[in-house]
């Protein structure tokens, strides 16, 4: 496609009769993309659709959520507790017995904040592999573009941690006691997103049990964030540029998920068809 601002979409590809629609979008009357993705993938299943790779070859400027936490210098001193705090006292000893099983450092654990362990209890828990985000990161080195993000690591922990620490316990304890309910919850949602089954990865979401026992996560960990990004996307959507945001696919849907944010703006998504 060209440079300018496309009011709508031009689908380059033959529609295949076996997927619904790819998460990939165009956001209408700009030159704004969105691709929804997995941060990790199953290591039984490692797939990469073909349109996450085309919205990474289409695209000048790539948009990520947040700076890689691995390398971000700000990561450490936004994951500890307060001093004079622990884990230790924020857990029940049931808890603390099963988190010193999973993480290697206890020196680290012993001083990290609940919504940290949080979102990366799952990599602890299962062998997974990397997904959307660190292979783009991967093909950067090869293919240099313009890099931005959505928001810096101490944004993104403001808006976790307007969620109460409690909330985020209960989530740990139900995921360390419901492991095989975790992993199958966390394949099916792959399922959905590999094979473009738009309808059921938002039943998978509408009916995890995470969203429905612990309803006010969803306030820090999804809804706070996606308002916080519209201010990104307010300002690309007058851009020339090819212009590609990539959000976990989880933030797309839903009350507060940005198909709805972006259509109250008057620029809904648009699927790009693969």
């Amino acid at each position: 496609m060209g440079g300018g601002i496309l009011t709508r979409p031009r689908l380059d590809r033959e529609v295949d009769a076996r997927f619904n629609l790819a998460m990939y979008y165009q956001v209408e009357g700009t030159n704004l993309r969105v691709l929804g993705t997995m941060h990790a993938f199953p290591v039984e299943n490692i797939n990469m659709p073909s349109w996450i790779w085309d919205g990474f070859d289409w695209c000048e400027v790539l948009f990520f959520e947040a700076p890689d936490w691995q390398s971000d210098p700000d990561a450490e001193s936004v994951a500890k507790l307060p001093q004079g705090t622990t884990l230790k006292k924020l857990v029940t000893p049931k808890l603390w017995r099963q988190l010193n099983a999973l993480v290697t450092d206890k020196q680290k654990l012993t001083f990290l904040k609940p919504w940290v362990l949080m979102v990366s209890i799952e990599t602890l828990m299962f062998y997974l592999k990397d997904g959307v985000e660190p292979q783009f990161r991967q093909r950067l080195a090869k293919c240099p573009k313009q890099v931005a993000y959505l928001e810096t690591t101490r944004n993104a922990a403001k808006a976790f941690e307007t969620v109460p620490y409690r909330v985020y316990l209960k989530m740990l304890e139900f995921t360390l006691d419901n492991p095989i309910q975790r992993k199958k919850a966390s394949f099916d949602f792959y399922n959905a997103w590999v094979e473009g089954r738009i309808a059921d990865f938002k039943n998978c979401l509408n009916n995890d049990p995470m969203s429905s026992l612990f309803p006010t996560s969803g306030q820090g960990m999804t809804i706070a964030r996606n308002k916080n990004w519209m201010a990104s996307f307010k300002s690309a959507f007058s851009s020339s540029r090819k212009t590609l945001f990539v959000v976990g696919a989880g933030h797309l849907f839903g009350d507060g998920g940005l198909e709805q944010l972006l259509a109250k703006e008057g620029h809904p998504l648009v699927p790009l068809i693969t």
